[in-house]
């Protein structure tokens, strides 16, 4: 059974701004924000020290097949790795293997994290950044890169409600979702998103601005993807109308009190 996480709007009880369920675009100080951290890949090599040199030239291989083929999960790549250069294992030899995945999965997950913000950032997009490690990415504009530094989550929320778009870039499994999305929405942000399987069957292009990773891997693609963001930001009623929709759809169906229901409505039904 899958239940994804919920979103938590700052205003849902009317306590902050009294008369509307979020704040107006007009009076948002913050055109593009990212709330998260950022750790240099290379900080992962800590998890392959205790590996022979050719144990690690293989996590390093799959790193970058994983960089190159985005839409695949990592686990599903090691078998194809193994199988392809004829390495024998068992169900318990694969086993034990798994735990080293985190090294793959933390790199290929903030090699993309910085892909993305960079993306923006180098093609003239400020992005304030709400986590740590932001002055550690590597950027031909640095400048673009507003850092605000490591918060809780409660300040997160608190920007959100006063951005007009929120970027999120997904961890690394393929079909469900971050809170990021739910949290924006419910806070009032605009959202531009790569996709899931989840994702795509709850919001479509009225209501999330939706990006491919894949795209990035080429210059096009990237100033692609800057150029979504400038012309969805210079359109106000179409940024309004996504704003609308996505508060709409998060508010029915993605706050935690949903998810509450959801739960125990299933809970009734295993029961009966």
């Amino acid at each position: 059974y899958f239940l994804p996480l919920g979103g938590t709007g700052i205003n849902l009880k009317r306590d902050i701004v009294p008369d509307k369920d979020y704040l107006p675009l007009d009076e948002r100080q913050i055109d593009v924000i990212f709330t998260g951290n950022y750790t240099p890949p290379q900080t992962f090599e800590k998890y392959l020290v205790n590996m022979d040199p050719d144990s690690r030239a293989f996590f390093h291989q799959l790193v970058r097949e994983n960089i190159d083929r985005p839409d695949e999960i990592t686990e599903r790549l090691l078998e194809e790795k193994l199988i392809r250069e004829a390495v024998a294992y068992d169900t318990d030899s694969l086993r034990a293997v798994m735990p080293n995945l985190m090294y793959v999965d933390l790199s290929v997950r903030f090699f993309y994290r910085a892909k993305v913000i960079t993306t923006l950032a180098d093609n003239g997009i400020k992005v304030h950044t709400y986590g740590a490690g932001w002055n550690l990415a590597e950027c031909k504009k640095p400048e673009n890169i507003v850092i605000h530094g490591n918060v809780d989550s409660r300040k997160c929320l608190d920007m959100l409600s006063q951005s007009k778009l929120s970027v999120n870039v997904m961890p690394w499994f393929k079909r469900g979702a971050h809170d990021r999305i739910f949290n924006s929405m419910l806070n009032g942000a605009a959202v531009v998103s790569d996709g899931s399987e989840y994702i795509c069957r709850c919001f479509d292009k009225d209501s999330i601005l939706m990006y491919n990773l894949n795209d990035l891997q080429s210059d096009e693609g990237c100033e692609m993807l800057a150029g979504q963001v400038k012309e969805l930001l210079k359109d106000r009623d179409r940024l309004e109308n996504m704003v609308s929709m996505g508060y709409s759809l998060c508010i029915k169906k993605h706050t935690w009190a949903a998810r509450t229901m959801e739960f125990i409505d299933k809970c009734l039904k295993i029961m009966v």
